[in-house]
């Protein structure tokens, strides 16, 4: 028995069509279909007729599919015996990110959560203590593997009657700013937009929850990805700067993986992590 084959079959059978058990698979369409009929000439016998647009199960393929979903549910059950008895799985990040998977329900007993800044993050890194990292960089930190995860934009933002006319990045000094604390990217980034290390006028906060609030309510304007302030931006409760001289720039944000971290567990939570990222922008 291919078990490979079975999984493709069973996945087509559950959502009902070709073309969706491929998304789900991150495979081809020609390759689920290979496979099933690859399935069905191993027994001689025929699982799935095309029906319009998607598919119908034979009889005996929706037999085939009730016994499958017994054997997949029996193999989650083993597999959750045996991840039980390895230590959490320990993923880093900032707050904001950490955020975007809870809410995603990227979490469980088997997941530890440690939310930093970036600088903090990379040290954690080097000091081996994550098994996954979220960062919107490329550091070059031993035993680690990276990829990138999504592309972002760097942006301003602050409460709609905030917002100033024809402004440009110089002017932005004479404004209020609202920073993250020193170590954190986005204060790093900030400063290399502006030209300025120095914000003595500035509100500074350590928390990128507690910055978007102040946006909000109108105490300046914040620097920030657009991402952790998009809900926001729809709703109207912040609004984009505009600046004369400045365009948004890009903000990749790249995933790491342990190389301590075991194969199979580090393929799956490296696809949890992608699908997040990937329907959240």
């Amino acid at each position: 028995m291919n078990l490979h084959q079975l999984r493709i079959f069973y996945t087509v059978a559950q959502l009902g069509s070709m073309t969706a058990a491929a998304k789900q698979l991150y495979i081809s369409q020609p390759a689920v279909t290979k496979q099933v009929h690859l399935l069905e000439e191993n027994y001689g016998v025929t699982l799935v007729e095309r029906s319009g647009r998607g598919i119908k199960l034979t009889a005996l393929g929706k037999a085939v599919y009730q016994q499958a979903g017994k054997l997949f549910d029996q193999a989650r059950t083993i597999e959750r015996l045996l991840q039980s008895s390895h230590a959490p799985v320990r993923i880093g990040g900032t707050q904001i990110t950490i955020s975007r998977l809870i809410a995603a329900d990227v979490a469980g007993p088997g997941i530890r959560y440690q939310a930093q800044n970036t600088q903090q993050t990379v040290a954690l890194m080097k000091a081996q203590q994550l098994d996954f990292a979220i960062l919107p960089f490329r550091a070059a930190v031993s035993g680690f593997d990276c990829l990138l995860l999504t592309q972002d934009q760097w942006v301003f933002v602050a409460a709609p009657q905030q917002v100033p006319a024809d402004l440009t990045l110089a002017a932005l000094l004479n404004q209020t700013l609202i920073v993250r604390e020193p170590g954190s990217e986005t204060r790093v980034v900030l400063g290399q937009t502006i030209g300025a290390t120095v914000f003595s006028d500035a509100i500074e906060t350590n928390s990128p929850l507690d910055a978007i609030r102040l946006a909000e309510n109108g105490q300046g304007i914040y620097f920030t990805a657009r991402s952790s302030v998009q809900a926001l931006l729809d709703n109207g409760k912040l609004a984009l700067v505009t600046l004369r001289d400045y365009q948004p720039t890009a903000r990749p944000l790249y995933l790491y993986v342990s190389a301590g971290v075991p194969r199979a567990l580090g393929e799956k939570m490296k696809q949890r992590l992608i699908a997040v990222f990937a329907t959240s922008n």
